[in-house]
């Protein structure tokens, strides 16, 4: 058999097997009633406090600060944070550096808001509401701050959504809310 009829056969492989795995559904509703689990962790060394889903994957291979996600193509979650060496003065700030284009045709620009203590959230869903994000930004002082992302990707076999769904955008939100710097 040559390479190239075995790469193709390994593909389709994988492919197939991709699509036979659980569907977006079926990981929502896994995900949303996985019990979230109190973590320490640092960020270019700020320690940090957030709840993690039980059983997502740390991301050990991230070089850009604490992360944790499914395998790559999955249904499923994202939690990144990073520490940032400057500050963000509105939410609008904070929603052109996570998602540059305004008009974009695809974005749905569900919050942007000012929190307590300073942080801003900004709200956003794209790809026909397939990938919800909630980010953050949690002040550390006036150059420096947390950048957090909670974000849900429904698959590559999802349906498009007709809206944002606000049940997995308040899961995402309560991880959000759950950072916080210090020991």
């Amino acid at each position: 058999m040559n390479r190239k009829l075995l790469a193709s056969a390994i593909i389709s492989i994988c492919i197939v097997g991709t699509a036979c795995g659980k569907s977006a559904g079926d990981s929502r509703s896994k995900w949303l009633a996985a019990k979230l689990v109190p973590t320490t962790v640092e960020a270019k060394g700020v320690k940090l406090h957030v709840d993690i889903p039980q059983g997502l994957p740390e991301n050990k291979e991230s070089i850009v600060g604490p992360d944790w996600r499914v395998a790559f193509g999955d249904a499923g979650p994202r939690v990144s944070i990073r520490l940032l060496e400057r500050a963000f003065k509105t939410p609008d700030d904070l929603a052109r550096d996570v998602e540059p284009d305004a008009k974009r045709p695809d974005l749905v620009e569900v919050s942007k808001q000012t929190l307590a203590g300073g942080r801003f959230q900004y709200v956003s869903a794209v790809k026909d509401n397939r990938h919800l994000d909630v980010a953050v930004w949690i002040p550390i002082d006036d150059a420096h701050g947390l950048q957090a992302s909670c974000h849900w990707y429904a698959g590559s076999e999802s349906k498009r959504a007709a809206s944002p769904d606000a049940d997995l955008i308040a899961w995402l939100t309560k991880i959000c809310d759950s950072i916080r710097p210090g020991d």
